[in-house]
């Protein structure tokens, strides 16, 4: 509860945005901390239903599109991720059919969502995901797995690449010190 009064007074001092908050919950829907998602979200101002739809039903949500305000497209890009735990291609698909209606930088964030599943289940197309999110800001462990995917792939270039874009407290972490050398 600290944790969402913290982000609460920081939203209210103008110190965190609704696009702060908003990669808060996507991380935490990656991270299948649902309950944080939801309080985020709503904290951002989605409505408890549109959120828990989302969650539970992603397809339902995904079917009726992203809709054409920021609100709507984020929730979208929720449901996305949770389509993607069961289908990434299903998702991917999804997205590629809306991209349109998504702004340059909702997409990519879209793609991050798609990406980190299908990185834990070792998908074969998890590196073409993390390439299409591009510069999209990454949690720590959404940094890991884009290396990972790059290291599976022998994609020594992204690899560099992404291990000098990550923070500095993890990239001198010994493993990825030993990748980069």
């Amino acid at each position: 509860d600290g944790f969402f009064f913290l982000i609460s007074t920081l939203k209210q001092l103008n110190q965190f945005t609704d696009d702060d908050i908003w990669f808060q919950a996507r991380t935490a829907a990656q991270k299948g901390f649902l309950d944080a998602t939801k309080r985020l979200s709503i904290l951002a101002g989605a409505s408890s239903d549109d959120i828990s739809l989302a969650i539970e039903d992603p397809i339902k949500v995904i079917d009726k599109g992203p809709g054409t305000d920021k609100l709507h497209h984020e929730i979208f890009i929720i449901a996305l991720g949770r389509l993607a735990k069961k289908d990434p291609l299903q998702a991917a698909e999804n997205l590629i059919n809306n991209e349109t209606y998504l702004s340059t930088s909702e997409y990519k964030a879209a793609w991050a969502q798609i990406a980190f599943p299908s990185s834990l289940a070792l998908s074969p197309d998890a590196l073409s995901y993390w390439k299409n999110a591009k510069d999209t800001p990454l949690s720590s462990s959404a940094q890991e797995w884009r290396v990972r995917m790059a290291l599976r792939a022998y994609d020594w270039q992204s690899v560099s690449q992404w291990i000098d874009e990550m923070p500095e407290k993890l990239k001198d972490q010994t493993s990825w010190v030993y990748w980069k050398g």
